[in-house]
This record gives structure tokens, C-alpha cells and sequence, in this order.
């Protein structure tokens, strides 16, 4: 029945509202095509959307103290192009570039390593104050190599290797600012002989520029020339050490192992009386018959008794231009001998009392007078 006062078509509009609110309901592709927007309203919130991404957090990076290589590693180059550019600006001192380190013309040479400091600062080893002499009014001898420098010059690594110290107190331990050698570094490196691992030391540093368990290349700044320790002015004081054991070492006449400049040799030599004795702390003259320029030096001391094992010395003088020099010293009268000096090698004499002087090869009669003086 239809209400009073409706058309029939009015209640028509009332049954197609219902039928469109049931197909809205059952969601209708076909009201949505009708123009009817069923998508719902975008919520409205108080966060505001980043503009750009965030940074990545960077990757943890591993303890490198604790991680020991097994060999040295090859990220930095090796340094040999340091020592050729310094070489050429060597003309302030007259001296030329260095030969290539490791050299050995002859079967028992083993010049391993390269200066301590840049060769447009090199000077001569101190002349009297070698390798086997005795501090004056001391008992102390010394067991290495001193290259007079200006305070600041760089010291550098004479070779490739591990640096095991680096600090005060290398003689008496616990870090002792009143040690002799002062502040140091030692470095261990990847070189043997005679199956002996060789060391380095540099002494009396005003301070250093690497760290305990660092690696380091030939050439590479390791610290500065100082005034620490035992010493009466500035200078780096090196070290070669064969090591036995950890608590062993023996220790060598690094003149006997850094590379002569191009063109120069070392003299290497045995003194003895007629009985074969060494004579230590004899005056020794060597003069160039080219120049006329005269070395004056000492023998080692008697109580010195870490020597080469095959030329067993008490006497090195290196640097020397190729050349004949004389050498001359007073044993019973003045002795004297002419012996030639031969580039990147070494020449070797020894003199015996009565029997004089014998140039060449050394020689032995047993292995163990190499190592036994």
C-alpha cells in the first residue's frame, strides 16, 4: 500500500537509494564508473617524511693491533725512488747517489741496508768514535755507528721490516728516560744471516714517528735526530744486531752493511803483533795518494770481540772513493802498505808483525777461528 500524499515515483527514488547503498556496499565496479569516489580519506599525521636517505652506518673496522701479517704488506710501495732523489741533490756534501741496497760483489759482503738519514743530510760516520771503541774515561765500548746530524734531520729505516721497539729504556727496560740510548726504535727485519735474524737500532732520538708492531719500508720516516740519552751533541746512533734469541743478539760494524755511495768502497782490515795478537786502540793513518787527504782511526779495543765471521776485523773505514791509499801505522817503526780501493766492494789486508802485510782474501785455519778472534 502506498502512504498517503506519495506518488509512485516518489517511493521508486526510495527503492533505487536502497538498491545503490547495497551495491556500494558490496563495493560495485559498476557505481565507481558512475562517478562515485569509494577510495577513503589519506590519514593525517604528525610525522614528516625524510627528504633524502639516511648516511649508512659505517662497517666495524677490525683491531688491527691484534692482527699480525705473515708477511710484510704490500699496500705502500717500496721506498727506493726516496734514496735516488735525495742521492742527486748529495752534490752540497760532494757525494754521489747510493748503490742499490742489497749489494754484494764478492761472496761475503752483505751490504743490506741503506743510510739512516736522507743523503742530502749524510755525513760521514763520527770518525773518532767507530764501531769498537771505548768512550774516553769510560769502560764502555761502543757497539755502533754514529752520523753526525742537525737536530730535526729525519731518521729513516735503513731496510724493510717490523718495529719491535719503539720508546725509552731499550738497555735498562720500564720505559727509563735516564737509558743511555735514550729514545729509540728497533726494527726487526725480513733479512737473515747465517741463519741469524738481523736487527736494527737508532739511538738517541728527539722523538719517533712510528709505534710499536708497525711495519715499515726502506725509506720510511721512523723519527728525528735528538739529544736523548748519552750523548754530547746531536746525532743518530744505528745498531746492526744478529739476533740468537729473543734475550741474545750479537752485534756487527754497520759499516760493514750499509751500501757505500756510487763510486766508493770500504777498507776492512786485521792488525796483529808477530804473534798474532790483536794491537787495540792503534792510531791508523789512510791517505789517499789521489788527494792527498789523510784519514786518521783507531783499532778496535782488545775487549771488542763481535767481529765479522769471515773477515774477523778490528779495523773498517768506510766511504772512500775508489782509489790506492796508503795505509800506515807505528808497530816496532812506521809500516806502511798501498792498497787499492775498489767501487761497491770491499778491500781487505791484514798485517802480522814480522810477516807484514798480506792483501786479499782472509784466511783461516779452522770455522772456528772465524768466530773465535
Amino acid at each position: 500500500m502506498i502512504p498517503h500524499g506519495r506518488s509512485i515515483s516518489t517511493h521508486l527514488l526510495r527503492i533505487q537509494a536502497v538498491i545503490l547503498l547495497v551495491l556500494m556496499a558490496a563495493g560495485c565496479a559498476s557505481v565507481v564508473s558512475a562517478g562515485v569516489n569509494l577510495q577513503p580519506e589519506p590519514t593525517l599525521t604528525n610525522e614528516v617524511a625524510p627528504t633524502t636517505l639516511p648516511e649508512p652506518t659505517p662497517p666495524v673496522q677490525a683491531d688491527t693491533e691484534t692482527i699480525i701479517p705473515t708477511t710484510l704488506p704490500s699496500e705502500k710501495p717500496v721506498v727506493e725512488v726516496t734514496f735516488a732523489e735525495i742521492s742527486t741533490q748529495a752534490v752540497i756534501h760532494q757525494r754521489p747517489p747510493l748503490y742499490e741496497a742489497p749489494l754484494a760483489l764478492n761472496p761475503h759482503d752483505h751490504f743490506y741496508f741503506y743510510r739512516p738519514v736522507p743523503m742530502d743530510y749524510a755525513e760521514e760516520p763520527v770518525a773518532d768514535y767507530r764501531y769498537g771503541y771505548i768512550l774516553p774515561k769510560t769502560t764502555t765500548l761502543h757497539t755502533g755507528t754514529d752520523i753526525k746530524e742537525p737536530l730535526h734531520t729525519p731518521i729513516l729505516a735503513a731496510a724493510d721490516g717490523k718495529v719491535v721497539f719503539a720508546g725509552f729504556g731499550l738497555l735498562k727496560g720500564n720505559g727509563d728516560k735516564d737509558d743511555p740510548y735514550g729514545l729509540a726504535v728497533v726494527i726487526r727485519h725480513n733479512l737473515s744471516y747465517e741463519n741469524k735474524t738481523i736487527l736494527t737500532v737508532y739511538a738517541h732520538m728527539e722523538k719517533t714517528a712510528v709505534t710499536q708492531g708497525e711495519w715499515v719500508k726502506a725509506g720510511d720516516q721512523i723519527g728525528y735526530v735528538g739529544l736523548t740519552g748519552a750523548t754530547s751533541g746531536p746525532h743518530v746512533h744505528i745498531e746492526i744486531r744478529l739476533e740468537v734469541n729473543e734475550q741474545e743478539y750479537q752485534v756487527q760494524n754497520p759499516e760493514l752493511w750499509m751500501v757505500p755511495p756510487v763510486g766508493y768502497g770500504v777498507l776492512v782490515g786485521r792488525v796483529m803483533s808477530t804473534g798474532g795478537a790483536l794491537l787495540g786502540e792503534r792510531q791508523v793513518w789512510v791517505k789517499s795518494m789521489d788527494t792527498n787527504q789523510t784519514w786518521t782511526m783507531y783499532t778496535y779495543s782488545t775487549r771488542m770481540n763481535h767481529v765479522d765471521a769471515y773477515y774477523r776485523e778490528n779495523l773498517v773505514l768506510s766511504d772512500l772513493p775508489a782509489g790506492k791509499y796508503e795505509v800506515s801505522f807505528y808497530y816496532f817503526g812506521l809500516q806502511k802498505q798501498i792498497i787499492e780501493i775498489y767501487p761497491g766492494a770491499i778491500s781487505y789486508f791484514q798485517y802480522e808483525g814480522r810477516n807484514g802485510f798480506t792483501v786479499g782474501a782472509p784466511s783461516a785455519s779452522s770455522p772456528e777461528e772465524f768466530l773465535n778472534p
